[in-house]
């Protein structure tokens, strides 16, 4: 997967968003896997990740937006 460098101009304001939402959870086994609706590809694949690493038996992933 290609990665593109975030601009210097923005890195501080996305260190603190990133901050906000980072809970610090650490994965654990749960009944279902479920990947909010996201544009960001990266969402999907970590929750597939997790399916793969064993955290779930199923997993599901919503739409990133409303039909």
């Amino acid at each position: 997967m290609a990665t593109t460098e975030l601009p210097a101009n923005l890195r501080a304001d996305v260190e603190t968003l990133w901050a906000y939402h980072d809970m610090g959870h650490q994965p654990h086994r749960c009944d279902v896997g479920i990947g909010l609706g996201s544009h960001d590809l990266g969402v999907a694949i970590h929750t597939a990740r997790l399916y793969q690493q064993g955290c779930s038996p199923t997993r599901t992933s919503t739409r990133p937006r409303s039909c």
